[in-house]
């Protein structure tokens, strides 16, 4: 079971429907550890026990449900927006799929990718701005649970880092 779904891959981190059987992969691998990133180990096992058994999971105590929607908040001369734990997740995961899928191993070595329709970008894609955009989420989901740590006491959140694709 997870957050996220194949369903959630659309507009901007849209991924081919052909592909959907190894995204499946990447959310399994990837989707818990992000989540241990961004609250740590003791807040994510309580947030993992209060999610439903539904697909796709959603948080059901008030405290979980906070952080998991998108939010907007005036706090002083600043905006913090949120899109929500899902998005951040997705944005997060398409990175990793479009890192993971470029190059595949063979008996030679690692080989980029071969396609009939065109050539890979060579960096020029936008998972590095998705990247980043899931970063911003990530950074204002922490904003809140450090601004409501009476709520959270059990945070050990770690600071995720924005990258330049170098």
């Amino acid at each position: 079971m997870s957050i996220v779904t194949k369903d959630d891959f659309v507009g901007e981190i849209k991924v081919p429907k052909t592909s959907f059987s190894e995204l499946d992969n990447f959310i399994l691998e990837f989707e818990e550890d992000i989540l241990v990133e961004l609250m740590g180990g003791e807040l994510y096992s309580l947030f993992k026990a209060d999610l439903t058994q539904t697909q796709p999971q959603i948080p059901q105590t008030d405290r979980f449900i906070k952080i998991f929607n998108p939010f907007i908040i005036d706090h002083q001369e600043l905006v913090i927006v949120s899109k929500g734990i899902k998005r951040m997740l997705a944005q997060f995961i398409y990175f990793e799929f479009i890192r993971g899928t470029q190059y595949e191993n063979s008996a030679t070595g690692t080989m980029k990718t071969n396609t009939e329709l065109g050539r890979h970008a060579d960096g020029e894609g936008n998972e590095v701005m998705i990247y980043n955009k899931g970063v911003s989420n990530a950074h204002a989901i922490q904003w809140y649970i450090h601004e409501n740590i009476e709520d959270y006491p059990e945070e050990n959140m770690q600071l995720l880092e924005y990258t330049s694709g170098i």
